[in-house]
């Protein structure tokens, strides 16, 4: 269900992707597209956030294709803003991803596993882009 779903993501943000200039709004897009992925489907986060991790055998058996192709994703974005000289070109595209993906995997948690978030989709969105388009910037 999790590859499925990044499935769709990946195709969306790669249809998405092609039609924005700037590297850092691509990056802010790939950060609201994954938040608004769970943020819109509870149960599916629930399932990933809880019941997958806690399950050894999935985890150990667990080829993460899909999830792969979301990290190269970033990865590219990355790359281009590097190569266009928005961001600095002396950090690791393949260490900014999984970076990436732990903060918007812990806002995600924080979103399944409280009942009443304090935070706003908007403001996660803002505040993770902000975080890391800044300490990308050049």
């Amino acid at each position: 269900m999790f590859e499925e779903r990044l499935g769709e993501i990946n195709v969306m943000l790669n249809e998405e992707l092609g039609r924005l200039a700037d590297p850092a709004d691509k990056l802010r897009f790939c950060i609201r597209g994954y938040l608004e992925l769970f943020a819109h489907n509870r149960a599916l986060a629930e399932v990933i956030a809880v019941e997958l991790r806690q399950s050894h055998k999935f985890m150990r058996e667990y080829v993460p294709v899909k999830f792969a192709e979301y990290l190269n994703i970033i990865s590219r974005v990355v790359r281009e803003g590097q190569d266009r000289g928005v961001f600095r070109d002396n950090l690791l595209p393949g260490v900014i991803k999984r970076a990436l993906f732990g903060a918007l995997d812990e806002l995600m948690v924080y979103l399944v596993m409280t009942a009443v978030p304090k935070y706003e989709i908007d403001t996660l969105v803002d505040q993770c882009s902000e975080l890391f388009i800044r300490g990308l910037s050049a």
